[in-house]
């Protein structure tokens, strides 16, 4: 793995760790056991390397959503694939569990970099996007109900899961994520069928 990898790896780490105040580039370098100079040959500064990272992490995040939406053949196989977090957190590069302080983080970013919120704001809308033209292709082909407005059903489903997930790690039940994304799968599938 190339430092410049290694170096963002270690920021995430020590960001969701320390948060932006307590972070520093010596943390930073400690974890992934290089050099200050090896540091500022990729980055400026902590500010640059903490966009960097987040950018990184939200284009990994962007891409599995697209490839759970679009790789499924059904939309029952898209559901099981949206509801089952946990191989992204085990095939993440840069997420290795989940708690409240990844949370933390994206807010923090959002106040001290604007254009995160719209790096934020854009995977949301492409991936309700993506969503609603499986909810329409999925009503073409008969596998749920016609009443549902994609668009209207794509927002209550986004909102489920990251809901779920939020909900999970603030109250401390990351342990009960499988088994309460099951039920909720289950039950918006039962609604939604044909």
């Amino acid at each position: 793995m190339e430092t410049k990898e290694r170096l963002m790896q270690a920021a995430i780490q020590c960001f969701l760790e320390y948060g932006y105040e307590k972070a520093s580039i010596s943390k930073i370098t400690n974890i992934c056991n290089v050099t200050k100079g090896a540091f500022y040959h990729h980055f400026k500064n902590k500010d640059e390397i903490y966009l960097a990272a987040l950018q990184s992490l939200f284009y990994e995040i962007d891409k599995w959503l697209r490839e759970r939406i679009y790789a499924s053949n059904s939309f029952r196989e898209m559901l099981d694939a949206a509801f089952d977090i946990r191989p992204y957190l085990s095939d993440s590069s840069y997420i290795s569990g989940f708690d409240s302080n990844h949370y933390a983080v994206f807010f923090d970013a959002i106040k001290r970099f604007p254009e995160i919120n719209d790096r934020i704001r854009q995977i949301y809308e492409g991936s309700m996007y993506l969503f609603e033209e499986r909810v329409s292709e999925a009503q073409r082909t008969g596998e749920i109900k016609n009443n549902l407005d994609p668009k209207a059903f794509a927002l209550h489903f986004y909102i489920l899961v990251e809901g779920l997930m939020f909900f999970d790690t603030f109250v401390g039940r990351m342990d009960k994520l499988e088994e309460d994304a099951k039920i909720l799968k289950e039950n918006l599938w039962n609604l939604v069928k044909k």
